[in-house]
């Protein structure tokens, strides 16, 4: 069950999984903040320009953010994986504790507590991968 590394698109392609992740993070951040902001008076309109306006938000703003994000990860699989090679568990959580420091420092930093949830997110989606990576080996 050790790592191909002449064919590493297989378990880099399960990476997709932290943009679902994020979304459904920023989306349920921002519903919260919105309605703990204004109430549910105007809860249907409030979740209808969310569902429009964090899209938008994650493909602006958040672009350079989510492409540095997604090399890091990149280039840790192909390192760990290659040095650890048989411990998917492991892996996941280097990865995690080498760049979850960075979104706790900048939600404290910048005071936009949503990088906490993104840290979180980012938690479940390694354990979520790292499921389909042993599935993914299992067929190699």
């Amino acid at each position: 069950m050790a790592f191909d590394i002449h064919n590493p698109w297989k378990i880099l392609k399960t990476n997709v999984i932290h943009l679902l992740g994020f979304y459904i993070c920023i989306e349920t951040s921002a519903i919260i903040n919105v309605i703990s902001a204004h109430g549910l008076d105007t809860w249907y309109a409030t979740i209808l320009s969310l569902v429009l306006g964090v899209p938008f938000f994650m493909f602006s703003y958040g672009l350079i953010v989510m492409t540095f994000f997604f090399l890091v990860v990149i280039v840790l699989d192909l390192i760990l994986f290659s040095i650890i090679k048989n411990n998917i568990l492991l892996i996941m959580v280097i990865e995690w504790v080498i760049i979850v420091p960075i979104f706790i420092y900048w939600g404290f930093l910048y005071e936009y507590w949503p990088w906490l949830w993104l840290s979180a997110s980012f938690l479940v989606t390694q354990f979520i991968r790292s499921s389909k990576i042993k599935k993914v080996l299992n067929k190699a």
